[in-house]
């Protein structure tokens, strides 16, 4: 495997280069990497995906030849991966390794491929001939949402029910999700979504992996070099279409002036900083602030640490495994929030919340939770949304959060057109608003 450098315009989005199938991307704004193609790849059961697929990554990491002339984070041997949310599931988990990469880190841009007949040379004049062809700016010709398959008074009940067994001591917490389901009368294609997501979302980690795509703003950790780091979301308030500045300022002072939204994110610092406290040292804890998106406001921590590996399977992906499920997604405590989930969502959620990002040969890499998010098969797409149920949960609130929550992907899929010619002017990139709780 050749990793070198790439003399890429930086004009041109990585999503640009890649085809309809077989695709991989992990980009945040300008930055990230995209892959095609498939070199190697391993699948594995829920209840053993993160031991097997950190066994099966050894295997590949110790086989592989590996020349790197770039040498930076993202740089070398790296797969691409998600996991299911629920040791139960059927979805299990998944690590790629496309047959060709391209990255971008800040100045650095590089080419990483196991096929020799793919070349810088090769690579530019297909990201040419791309950029001069325009898209069809319409995959499908119609596309409507199905209804809500948890209808939004099962999902308020439970709710209710979820209240009552926490009055009762059940649980501290506990994150309830709803899915929804669109159809086209076209395949979807993920690269078509991924730029879109990456117009308008490009303070997110986008992705699409297999066969998930999504825009999440929460990272559950980032490993280099010893150095990691957790961004922490939980404790959300809608925002109002075109909400000018004042408006913003006062729903933020609203939201970190909440009790039940402050003891919400509270759990959910406290499962990720008290797991990394066993493991880690020089552990720091920045928040709560607000963390402004085009569709809501959430409260947000940022958790830092070091990290020192014992051996070679103390890679990033043991620490998302260590870190998952964290409170943000599935309650306080663990267990029994993963009990009152199943008792009360009458789907599977698949990979939805699951750790999603990339590793390389050194175990250094990305894994967001895998938010904002719809699995696609076909024509059809199931996008998910979870809001955290606490004590002072008010049932047709944490509705009008969850459909907050839907509109990345409902308008990925369903809002104006974006052409490669005619791209929507990003938004400021004001990713906080740095109010701080006194």
């Amino acid at each position: 495997m050749l990793t070198q450098p790439l003399d890429l315009p930086t004009s041109a989005d990585l999503s640009d280069l890649l085809p309809d199938a077989e695709l991989v991307a992990w980009q945040h704004g300008r930055d990230g990497m995209v892959g095609w193609g498939t070199a190697w790849r391993g699948d594995f059961p829920s209840n053993h995906q993160f031991r097997q697929a950190i066994h099966a990554w050894q295997e590949v990491v110790a086989a592989a030849q590996i020349t790197d002339e770039v040498n930076v984070f993202g740089t070398g041997l790296v797969a691409f991966g998600s996991f299911a949310f629920d040791p139960q599931s059927g979805a299990g988990g998944t690590l790629i390794v496309p047959r060709v990469i391209v990255g971008r880190r800040g100045k650095h841009t590089w080419l990483t491929t196991v096929d020799t007949e793919v070349t810088p040379e090769t690579i530019l004049a297909h990201l040419t001939a791309r950029t001069q062809t325009a898209d069809n700016p319409t995959p499908w010709n119609h596309i409507s949402e199905n209804g809500d398959i948890r209808e939004g008074t099962y999902y308020e009940a439970a709710v209710s029910a979820a209240l009552e067994d926490i009055a009762a001591g059940e649980a501290e917490k506990v994150v309830l999700a709803r899915e929804v389901q669109i159809t086209a009368d076209a395949p979807i294609r993920p690269r078509w979504l991924l730029r879109r997501l990456n117009s308008r979302f490009h303070t997110t980690h986008n992705y699409a992996i297999d066969d998930l795509v999504g825009a999440t703003p929460e990272m559950l950790i980032v490993a280099q070099r010893g150095q990691v780091s957790s961004t922490v979301l939980a404790g959300t308030i809608p925002l109002p279409d075109h909400a000018a500045e004042p408006q913003i300022e006062q729903l933020a002072i609203r939201l970190l002036d909440s009790p039940k939204d402050l003891v919400e994110h509270a759990h959910a610092v406290d499962s990720v900083a008290n797991t990394l406290a066993t493991l880690c040292t020089r552990i720091k804890v920045v928040g709560p602030e607000i963390l402004e998106l085009p569709n809501v406001l959430h409260l947000v921590s940022d958790i830092t640490a070091h990290f020192a590996a014992k051996d070679s399977s103390a890679t990033s992906l043991f620490l998302a495994e260590l870190l998952h499920p964290s409170a943000a997604v599935c309650g306080t405590p663990t267990m029994a929030a993963l009990d009152l989930i199943r008792r009360y969502e009458d789907f599977d959620r698949g990979r939805y919340s699951g750790p999603v990002g990339w590793l390389n040969h050194q175990g250094d890499g990305e894994w967001g939770i895998a938010l904002r998010c719809a699995h696609i098969s076909g024509s059809t797409a199931r996008l998910y949304a979870g809001c955290g149920i606490v004590p002072g949960s008010n049932p047709m609130v944490e509705l009008l959060e969850s459909e907050a929550k839907l509109n990345p992907m409902r308008w990925a899929m369903l809002g104006d057109q974006v052409t490669d010619d005619d791209e929507p002017t990003p938004q400021p990139a004001r990713p906080k608003l740095h109010l701080v709780q006194d």
